[in-house]
Order: C-alpha cells, then structure tokens, then sequence
C-alpha cells in the first residue's frame, strides 16, 4: 500500500540525490559546466546527411545540421565530469 509517508520518504531522496550532482556539478571547471552532450552520435548524423532524401529534407528546412557542432559525446563527458 502506498502512503503519503512512504511518498514522501521516496520524493526528498530523488531530490536529495538531484541536489547532490547538482552541487558536484558546481564544484567543476567552467569549461565542463558549460559542455553540451550529444543527444545522437556523430556517426548517426554523418550517416543522416549521406542519405540523399533526408538530406533534401533538411535542406528544405533549412537544416545544417542536427545537432550542435560543438557537442561532445557522452563517453567525453563523462570523462571531463568524473571526480579526479
């Protein structure tokens, strides 16, 4: 049976938990708080624009890309983000 206590205990610790990377978030250079991760691979976009339909379609709409050019991959940023 759920109870509002057993709610409550479950909400503070995702907070508690959220806070905490939060806080270790802050405790990192300038250049790593202010890094963008990649939703999709490289290699994902790379094979996007080499099909030629879909690269007509992001020409249509005016597409350059899908992503930003200056995002890093997951695995980088976790590389930059862990504790030393």
């Amino acid at each position: 049976e759920l109870s509002r206590r057993n709610l409550g205990t479950g909400y503070f610790a995702v907070m508690g938990g959220l806070l905490a990377v939060i806080g270790f978030w802050c405790t990192r250079d300038e250049d790593t708080r202010r890094m963008k991760i990649c939703v999709r691979s490289k290699d994902m976009e790379k094979d996007f624009f080499d099909d030629p339909v879909k690269k007509a379609w992001a020409d249509s709409q005016g597409l350059g890309y899908l992503q930003d050019p200056d995002c890093i991959q997951l695995s980088e940023a976790w590389e930059k983000f862990k504790p030393s």
